[in-house]
């Protein structure tokens, strides 16, 4: 007979975003119950059809009185909620509290995707999660914060009582994302640009390392801790907080990764690589918000981080990612020829 958790709805916001929709698609793709907060939920339907297991609700995280309606009665909520740079502040805060008030609610799980950015600068080894968090950036400081105010209400008793042990909290940090769902101006410029034959564009010195997360990996991943942390025979493995890193794919230069992109878009030959140059970013970031903000990460680019995924593995002995020119190939087959 089934754990009784495994039977309540994952509550899934963000779901038409990039780890969201990827994260929606492997609960559906498990048969669990699923519950997906949404603003549009033409767009929602859209997307992943008439699914038995899966009850859109509109509303939006914003609103904290229909999240909280939204959560109520789930085991966990994903909070895969983003917005573009120049609305993190004070768009990601509020959602997270709100998200954090309804996990107090309620005595949910959490599952946050983090990211590197509160790493700061600390290229050379591969970290785990014990490095200290050393922010050089506005986004930075930013992410810290949000990790830091889940880390501080997990372990508080539910609000409503209901909850066992009250809320609890998983963040799980990868690199930059790729895949089928994901869509953006960096992965547009190398994967979009390679479909349709054109040059690929890609931000730091063409020599540099970088590391790239494989989405549908990073899902699959999130739902294999959920499900753990969920289980009354495994929770008490995981603390009421908890970080992992999940280390993707890395590729020993930008040059190195352009090429297999280009391979995997169905071409032969080289095809043409190029960097775009950062004077060129700021010059454009003068009228795209977008560009401007992205100019104060420049640092990942040019000395990258790697992430260690010991703990993963240990957690997740069985895991293996998919092989990397298969996630690639995936990637460029979601874009359109033309």
């Amino acid at each position: 007979m089934p754990d009784q958790p495994a039977l309540k709805p994952v509550l899934v916001l963000g779901a038409t975003g990039g780890f969201g929709g990827a994260m929606a698609a492997e609960i559906l793709s498990r048969g669990w119950p699923a519950r997906f907060l949404v603003r549009d939920p033409h767009k929602a339907m859209s997307r992943f059809g008439q699914r038995s297991t899966a009850e859109i609700v509109r509303g939006d995280v914003q609103e904290s009185e229909g999240l909280l309606r939204a959560a109520e009665g789930c085991r966990a909520i994903v909070h895969a909620v983003n917005y573009p740079y120049p609305q993190w502040k004070p768009a990601m805060e509020a959602a997270t509290a709100n998200v954090i008030a309804a996990g107090r609610e309620h005595g949910s799980l959490v599952l946050f995707p983090g990211n590197v950015y509160s790493l700061g600068k600390q290229p050379g080894v591969p970290l785990d999660e014990r490095a200290e968090p050393l922010p050089c950036s506005a986004k930075g400081r930013l992410r810290a914060m949000l990790e830091n105010m889940l880390k501080d209400a997990s372990g508080q008793r539910a609000r409503s009582g209901q909850g066992p042990g009250g809320m609890s909290s998983i963040v799980l940090r990868a690199g930059d994302y790729f895949g089928p769902t994901v869509r953006n101006g960096l992965v547009d410029r190398i994967f979009g640009a390679a479909r349709l034959g054109r040059t690929i564009r890609v931000l730091g010195p063409l020599s540099a390392g970088h590391e790239w997360a494989f989405v549908p990996d990073v899902a699959r991943a999130a739902a294999d801790l959920l499900e753990l942390a969920t289980s009354e025979v495994s929770r008490n493995l995981f603390k009421p907080f908890e970080v992992f890193h999940f280390p993707g794919h890395w590729w020993p230069s930008q040059s190195e990764f352009g090429r297999a992109v280009w391979t995997a878009s169905g071409h032969t030959g080289e095809g043409w690589v190029k960097t775009t140059p950062w004077w060129l970013i700021r010059a454009m970031g003068m009228f795209d918000p977008m560009l401007r903000e992205l100019t104060e990460l420049r640092y990942l680019w040019d000395a990258p981080l790697r992430l260690e995924g010991g703990k993963l593995r240990r957690f997740l002995p069985g895991f293996s990612p998919t092989d990397p020119e298969r996630a690639l190939a995936a990637t460029a087959a979601s874009y359109p020829t033309r």
